[in-house]
């Protein structure tokens, strides 16, 4: 059984009992009932080639415009992370410098069947983490418009008009790192 399913069923509950804490209890009973660990990965590891195909499978093919390996050769500099329960990716993003206080988040993906579980979160929160480890006192992130709500909530602002990259909107959004 997928441990998505006990997921399901303590949201429900906890959404019907109007718990004022249910954010917190649930990435607590997340963490508790599975193996699912954020993790640096590896420049062409098996990682990364999983981590490539989640990108695709979610940025990339639906705009039809694939990964191009000029772009993938150029992340050998890069944080490269993701969320795995076990040794599965579920969600991954990379950090680029931006500039010498700054940093830029990039291809953030969570896998479809995964979504609106909190993965998202874990995820922004742990590479907010690494780059306050890597002396970053800002992240950057090009959002796509779809995604503007979710970076909101997780403390991001505005900090651009709206643009075209890859051919549909986005904003730019900052967030200061204590």
């Amino acid at each position: 059984m997928y441990p998505a399913l006990g997921y399901a069923w303590f949201a429900r509950y906890a959404f019907w009992n109007n718990y004022k804490f249910f954010p917190a209890v649930f990435v607590i009973f997340i963490y508790s009932c599975s193996k699912m660990l954020a993790r640096i990965i590896t420049f062409n590891s098996p990682d990364y080639i999983q981590m490539v195909g989640l990108r695709d499978k979610i940025l990339r093919k639906p705009l039809g415009i694939p990964l191009q390996p000029e772009e993938l050769q150029r992340e050998k500099d890069d944080i490269l992370m993701g969320v795995f329960d076990h040794n599965r990716l579920l969600g991954c993003c990379i950090l680029s410098r931006h500039t010498a206080s700054d940093c830029r988040l990039r291809q953030m993906a969570v896998d479809d069947s995964v979504q609106t579980m909190g993965i998202g979160t874990i995820l922004i929160r742990f590479a907010e983490h690494t780059a306050r480890t890597h002396g970053y006192k800002n992240m950057v992130l090009h959002a796509r418009k779809v995604a503007v709500a979710f970076y909101l909530k997780c403390g991001y602002a505005i900090s651009s008009d709206v643009f075209f990259e890859v051919t549909i909107p986005h904003y730019e959004m900052t967030k200061r790192l204590h």
